[in-house]
């Protein structure tokens, strides 16, 4: 029954996981959520510890 359960809820949710894992596939976006799991920062630290650019301001 529970194996059936966790079936069902991957099918129900199968878009909004393709999304995720999709968006995990990057180096960067998974160095930005380990780095913000550690607590709060702002978007210019983040940006300098990664190779991403800001829009300018």
């Amino acid at each position: 029954m529970f194996r059936w359960t966790i079936v069902s809820r991957v099918a129900q949710y199968s878009a909004e996981l393709d999304g995720v894992f999709v968006a995990l596939a990057d180096p960067t976006r998974r160095g930005v959520i380990r780095r913000l799991g550690r607590g709060p920062t702002s978007v210019g630290d983040l940006a300098r510890e990664f190779p991403m650019t800001l829009p300018p301001s």
